[in-house]
């Protein structure tokens, strides 16, 4: 099972199919962390361009993980900034269709537009089961109180009985 729709992280039985548009991407790379302060992801997932790419859309399906796995993306190709290209593999980038962030403490905005690796200072997304962030399942190390909602506002603490 593996779809370019929808966009985003899409949660199922048995896995979770990921999506994301780029018209200018080379390469793809998903990024599973265990902890929002995490320096590395715990798996790192190339997206084949020849089976996991249609049309601008790179897809891939993990099985066996579930709602709230901390993810990002690292995607490589043309850096031109003058024409609004900037494409750098060093840099971890939120998914766009995502519906949460996590915050490291160490959150650092400025290491994001600086050269060099930015994975431990990244906001990352939790995978989403459809329902709004922090009201179902979430990955054990992400704290209620420490996400955000794609507005940006902090969601009160909700017990998973609402989901």
């Amino acid at each position: 099972m593996r779809a370019a729709s929808p966009l985003g992280a899409t949660v199922h039985p048995n896995g979770v199919n990921f999506s994301l548009f780029s018209r200018s991407a080379t390469d793809v790379a998903l990024l599973l962390f265990d902890r929002e302060e995490d320096a590395r992801p715990s798996r790192t997932i190339r997206i084949d361009p020849a089976a996991n790419r249609t049309y601008h859309y790179w897809h891939v399906f993990v099985p066996g993980i579930q709602a709230g796995q901390l993810y990002a993306y690292r995607v490589s190709g043309p850096l031109d900034p003058a024409n609004g290209l900037r494409c750098d593999p060093a840099k971890v980038l939120l998914d766009p269709f995502g519906r949460g962030v996590v915050v490291p403490k160490g959150y650092s905005r400025a290491a994001a537009t600086t050269p060099g690796d930015n994975a431990a200072t990244a906001m990352k997304r939790p995978g989403s089961s459809g329902h709004l962030l922090c009201q179902g399942s979430y990955h054990a190390s992400v704290k209620p109180s420490r996400c955000i909602d794609a507005i940006g506002s902090r969601r009160p603490e909700r017990s998973a009985s609402r989901a």
